[in-house]
């Protein structure tokens, strides 16, 4: 976020705004690493800049429900609060309460005493927290999610939620998989928050900016467990196989005439390997099509086909083997 705010100052008078972004880049973290918190890992960022209305904000969270919806998670949830509505209380005890589901209120309790505070104040700041209700923000924001046809399952109001993050202002949001528990980050995946000051604090240009971040290896990590994950299928359309070494040759002039006409052509790389392995191959990839060059095949110019599908074969020309295969047969 520092980076960009950095450069949407330095080429303000460049940029239209509102400026809509994103992007996806290797980040490093410099806690100890645990499950679900690598040392290195993939982030990918969504921003607004240039607009301080809760629309824009909405236009996030909005794309997080989205995402994660789409993904299979269904039961995804994001949990929203306004840092506005927490001003009263001094940021070492934000920091404190932003634990609270990770740790339980004794824990954070105790912490917030760590911090210099007695028992009675620090009861007092979480009792403070949790009695907030939405403001004006956050109900455009709410009103925003029902219009575009989000259900009230799929956000609720968090009055604990803190985003710890010194910069974050206004509304703040965290995207969580309820199924998708662990002890690290009590499924978590992602999360965002408006950060109006950040590009005045570093360019000294006055640009609004909200955001969200998703945490690409968490979610991949709770794709694999609920196998969620698509089952990849090859792209290649047709194996053409090598007879012979005697007839490599052949082999390699019918893959090419196949590429020339943009259809996928795979050519077994090994010409010595026998015929019954390469159809092992390419029925394990599943490649739907299987191409012979035998000598009598090449002896008039023809090729056998077979379907893998259907275990069906047929010799014919190269020609109509182009027609046959582009034509998704």
């Amino acid at each position: 976020t520092v980076p960009t705010c950095r450069v949407i100052g330095e080429y303000f008078d460049q940029i239209t705004f509102p400026f809509k972004r994103y992007q996806i880049q290797p980040a490093f973290r410099a806690e100890k690493p645990q499950k679900g918190r690598y040392r290195e890992f993939v982030q990918a960022d969504i921003d607004i800049f240039g607009s301080n209305s809760p629309i824009a904000d909405a236009e996030c969270i909005a794309a997080s429900i989205d995402l994660y919806q789409t993904l299979g998670f269904k039961n995804t949830v994001v949990l929203i609060n306004n840092r506005d509505l927490l001003s009263g209380l001094p940021y070492p005890v934000i920091a404190a309460i932003d634990k609270l589901k990770k740790i339980g209120p004794d824990r954070v309790l105790s912490e917030i005493q760590q911090k210099g505070y007695t028992l009675s104040q620090a009861r007092e700041f979480l009792t403070a927290a949790s009695k907030t209700t939405p403001d004006n923000k956050l109900q455009t924001i709410f009103d925003y999610l029902l219009t575009s046809g989000f259900s009230k399952t799929s956000f609720q109001f968090d009055p604990t939620l803190m985003r710890s993050f010194s910069y974050s202002q206004g509304p703040i949001w965290e995207i969580t998989l309820p199924e998708y528990q662990t002890a690290s980050f009590g499924g978590s995946v992602g999360g965002g928050e408006r950060y109006d000051n950040m590009v005045e604090r570093i360019t000294g240009r006055k640009i609004a900016g909200t955001g969200v971040a998703f945490g690409f290896d968490r979610t991949l990590e709770a794709l694999e467990v609920y196998q969620l994950l698509p089952t990849i299928k090859p792209n290649t359309k047709v194996l053409v196989t090598i007879f012979s070494p005697e007839l490599l040759t052949t082999s390699i002039k019918i893959g090419t005439v196949l590429r020339a006409e943009n259809i996928n052509t795979e050519l077994y790389p090994n010409e010595s390997e026998k015929l019954d392995k390469q159809l092992k191959y390419a029925d394990k990839k599943e490649i739907p099509f299987v191409i012979f060059i035998g000598p009598e095949e090449a002896a008039k110019k023809l090729v056998k086909l077979k379907n893998m599908q259907e275990r069906t074969e047929k010799v014919i020309s190269i020609s109509e083997a182009v027609t046959l295969l582009s034509g998704n047969l």
